[in-house]
């Protein structure tokens, strides 16, 4: 072998060497590595980033944009109650509202589009808004978060005047009907607010008669008859008298209870130890609010009770009971504050019940507002039937015994008020 050859083999053997070397520095050097593992996953950090973004502004979005479907359809429920019931009227209304929403500082949406849509019964209204988003990454995977859709449905309450309100939102039983009850509620409508199984219950011989009966959850039958027939899963309705609560004037000491045991006229004021009424002697309450408190208003004994032109408010857990032997004759106020309250809760405490049990309570005139409490009727004889009209709200409602409770709606027999979103002035719903 030439020793140029061999030279040059040589130089081969030393270039390999060197190249190998560099190569194994290079693979050992982990600040490069580091660096490039970094450059390689910084790609879809800012994309999950990104991403994680686009999902907070769709959502944004979609919660101001249902804001804005709620208070349209309701502005175009409003147009169908007074009867502009074309869709074109009411989609520029809708359209209207909107509009004046956005302008007013709406931060994610810009030129919705606004749909109508009437319903066969010409009762509710159902809005329909979109808008669009600007994704900053989604866009380039298709995630459907470039637009957002939203629907809400305006119910009107009002083709019916509203007489009688379950508010429970979950309990079974909610509004029941034992034995041989009845409940006459031929020209108005009620509503049970209750998500439960078993809402509304009949169990016996009982009957249930209205124009309408709501049911949010659905019905246990154990026999009785309704008439019509429920409607199942219908839109819960709001507590409509919730505004009317008062705070207590009561504190919280127990006091001794006003006690009344022959003929005797009370006065208007606080009695917030309670009221005792035990005395088969005529009671008569003056004109005017009577606030209680302790153990509630008692009234036994045979007692012929007569309150007119009255609203009797019940502080921190206060209850009633009318015994089976009482007369009972009474009318909400006719104006001031609680003009058309009979009765009404005020301040916290536990759930009470107020039980009329009385077999001559023929006149309850006004409206029975107990959003926190039950109320009992379990009478032997009719309820409520010599009244103009009577309305009920009440967390829970139970009807049993042989009573019957009657709901008229005689609005215009008498001067006591209907209150606002009640009875003839029912409001609208609002179900998404």
């Amino acid at each position: 072998m030439h020793k140029a050859d061999t030279n040059g083999m040589a130089a081969l053997r030393s270039d390999g060497m060197v190249r190998g070397a560099q190569l194994q520095h290079f693979l050992s050097d982990v600040r490069g590595g580091m660096a490039m593992l970094f450059s390689l996953a910084l790609i879809p950090l800012l994309g999950c980033i990104a991403l994680a973004v686009d999902v907070s502004t769709w959502h944004s979005a979609r919660t101001e944009l249902q804001k804005i479907a709620d208070g349209a359809a309701i502005v175009s429920a409003r147009e169908l109650r007074i009867g502009a019931a074309r869709p074109e009227v009411l989609q520029e209304a809708a359209r209207l509202y909107a509009q004046a929403v956005i302008e007013a500082g709406a931060s994610f949406v810009e030129n919705p589009e606004v749909s109508a849509e009437i319903s066969a019964e010409r009762d509710s209204v159902t809005i329909a808004v979109e808008s669009t988003v600007s994704p900053i990454f989604s866009r380039l995977f298709n995630t459907g978060l470039s637009s957002v859709r939203v629907n809400a449905t305006a119910l009107l309450a009002g083709r019916e005047p509203i007489c009688m309100i379950s508010t429970d939102s979950s309990t079974s039983h909610a509004m029941a009907l034992f034995d041989y009850a009845r409940l006459d509620a031929e020209d108005c409508g009620i509503y049970v607010n209750s998500r439960s199984s078993g809402a509304l219950r009949l169990d016996g011989s009982v009957n249930l008669e209205a124009s309408l009966i709501c049911v949010h959850g659905s019905v246990s039958y154990d026999g009785g008859s309704t008439s019509p027939g429920p409607v199942i899963g219908c839109p819960r309705i709001g507590d409509p008298l919730t505004h009317r609560i008062p705070s207590s004037s009561c504190g919280s000491d127990d006091e001794e209870p006003y006690k009344v045991t022959g003929n005797q006229t009370l006065y208007p004021g606080q009695y917030c130890g309670g009221i005792e009424i035990s005395s088969s002697a005529p009671i008569t309450f003056q004109a005017g609010t009577y606030h209680i408190g302790g153990d509630g208003l008692e009234v036994e004994d045979g007692a012929r009770m007569t309150a007119h032109n009255v609203t009797f408010v019940f502080h921190n857990g206060a209850g009633a009971e009318f015994g089976p032997d009482t007369t009972l004759s009474l009318s909400a106020s006719r104006e001031g504050r609680y003009a058309g309250i009979l009765f009404i809760e005020a301040g916290s405490g536990d759930d009470a019940t107020f039980r009329i049990n009385s077999n001559n309570a023929r006149t309850l005139l006004g409206t029975i507002y107990l959003p926190k409490s039950k109320l009992l009727i379990d009478a032997d004889q009719p309820v409520a039937g010599d009244s103009a009209y009577t309305v009920v709200v009440a967390r829970e409602i139970e009807i049993a015994n042989r009573s019957r409770l009657v709901l008229n709606t005689d609005y215009a027999a008498t001067d006591v008020p209907v209150p606002e979103g009640v009875g003839p002035h029912s409001e609208i719903m609002l179900s998404q």
